[in-house]
């Protein structure tokens, strides 16, 4: 079986806490280390500052044994910083712009990172959410290099106000194969309010879509794929510390099934499984490689 070379595009970041601490985030970097902690070896396309922050990075993926060729190191901006509010273990947050993954560039490194997946004769997808998009920067060598590729991308839709248009969101749906949004985007994008199984196969017949996936926290999952199959799944009740990178767990598991090529019923139930052990953390990484084992099996 034909390895798959997975590309893993957008931020990076430390999640910054009220009581000091801090903790790796962003989700493409959480769903990066998630797969990197069940064998996939992904490659992040990022961007940090030459700072503290970012030498921490680079250390954290090193000694995690991730792929960092392919996270770039900026002279002027600084790495990406994210002030987390919990109310009642639920996460708001003040995002820094003008930060280093705003300014990701296509380079003769990423160019030949892709004609070297492309000539691999492997398998590849594209990952990616939508906060690192804000840029026109890091618009433009996403573009580039999902165009290099040419392959399929699953979308991790992040909608941080006021970092999102409508437009370009839609736009970024219309290029994705597997989708993935929680309740509130749903609607947003939709325009309907919780489930609605008719409105749901409009959409995934308008985009075109394989797969898509609508998380409802506490409540669970749906997914409806090309077909009209419907399938879901209901989280068991652990405790929570927060609820931060419970998206990016999710979107974690739901890719490397694909990836596996696990049914879909399957992948929903092992996604919702992680995703509720994740929420028992605080933050959405660690780096104790005993929390994956069960993921593993």
């Amino acid at each position: 079986m034909n390895k798959t070379e997975i590309f893993i595009f957008g931020e990076v970041l430390y999640d910054c806490f009220p009581d000091g601490q801090k903790v790796l985030g962003g989700a493409p970097f959480n769903v990066a280390w998630n797969l990197q902690a069940i064998g996939l070896e992904p490659v992040l396309v990022s961007r940090i500052g030459d700072d503290d922050n970012g030498h921490e990075i680079k250390e954290n993926m090193t000694n995690w044994g991730m792929n960092s060729s392919a996270v770039q190191t900026d002279q002027i901006h600084p790495s990406g910083v994210v002030s987390v509010i919990l109310n009642d273990g639920e996460p708001a947050y003040d995002i820094v712009s003008e930060v280093a993954y705003d300014f990701i560039t296509w380079d003769e490194h990423l160019a030949s990172l892709s004609r070297q997946a492309k000539e691999s004769g492997n398998d590849t997808i594209l990952y990616h959410g939508s906060l690192a998009l804000r840029n026109n920067c890091s618009l433009s060598t996403f573009e580039k290099l999902r165009e290099a590729l040419d392959v399929k991308v699953f979308f991790d839709v992040n909608l941080r106000a006021p970092w999102w248009s409508k437009e370009q969101i839609h736009d970024l749906i219309y290029r994705a194969n597997y989708l993935k949004l929680n309740a509130s985007e749903w609607t947003l994008l939709s325009g309907h309010e919780g489930w609605n199984v008719d409105a749901a196969r409009a959409f995934v017949q308008q985009y075109s879509l394989a797969l898509l996936i609508i998380t409802f926290g506490e409540n669970g999952a749906i997914a409806l794929d090309n077909e009209g199959q419907i399938f879901s799944v209901t989280p068991d009740q652990n405790s929570a510390v927060d609820t931060i990178g419970a998206g990016d767990a999710f979107a974690s598991i739901c890719l490397a099934g694909i990836i596996k090529g696990l049914d879909t019923e399957s992948c929903l139930q092992a996604a919702q499984n992680f995703a509720s052990r994740i929420v028992g953390l605080r933050g959405a990484t660690t780096t104790d490689p005993n929390f994956y084992r069960d993921i593993l099996s």
